[in-house]
């Protein structure tokens, strides 16, 4: 019988020790990576010329997506946080 912590067993728990940490990291690159994005953004808004609103664009999206990411790391870490691990 392998011991328990917190309704999970002791391989599981220090699973889970080993990916909070990283996924901490992985929050503040995604949330660095949408900070360069926006500062990109605010740069190329100052540009003239035929493919500035074109690529205007495809950092919006790329913000999007970014903070999305970011969002749902930021939820796993909270769900890893509020299961005890």
């Amino acid at each position: 019988m392998t011991p328990k912590f917190s309704g999970r067993s002791l391989g599981e728990t220090r699973k889970l020790c080993y990916f909070t940490p990283m996924i901490n990291y992985l929050i503040i690159a995604a949330m660095a990576a949408t900070v360069l994005v926006v500062l990109i953004g605010v740069l190329n808004m100052g540009r003239q010329g035929e493919n500035s609103g074109r690529f205007s664009n495809i950092l919006m999206r790329w913000r999007i997506a970014l903070q999305a990411l970011a969002i749902v790391l930021i939820m796993i870490s909270l769900w890893l946080g509020a299961s005890g691990s």
